[in-house]
């Protein structure tokens, strides 16, 4: 069993070594298409289709009570404008930043 300052070195990894060791478990370099049809996530429902959009089941799941999803996610952009707004950007920044393309 590793020390607690072993567990605190390995928290400090760089981000390539912990690709590598999730490489090494075939956990890595799945296309998101390949995740929709992968065995594991098609045994456990693990994504729904809502409105045409595939997207990931609502979690967590519990045996006895279902969660129904009853809309699809949001279009791009649907909600920037409120968004920004409840973030303190006025209606003229946030007009520069459409114009800028910066946000959908």
């Amino acid at each position: 069993m590793p020390t607690m300052a072993e567990e605190l070195d390995r928290e400090k990894r760089f981000p390539y070594e912990l690709v590598a060791e999730l490489a090494e478990l075939g956990l890595m370099g799945m296309t998101i298409p390949e995740a929709y049809e992968h065995p594991h996530n098609r045994a456990r429902g693990t994504f729904i289709e809502v409105g045409g959009i595939k997207q990931p089941r609502p979690a967590p799941r519990f045996s006895r009570s279902a969660c129904e999803v009853v809309r699809p996610p949001p279009a791009a952009g649907e909600h920037t404008d409120q968004a920004l707004g409840e973030w303190g950007f006025t209606g003229e920044e946030i007009r520069k930043l459409r114009e800028a393309k910066a946000v959908a």
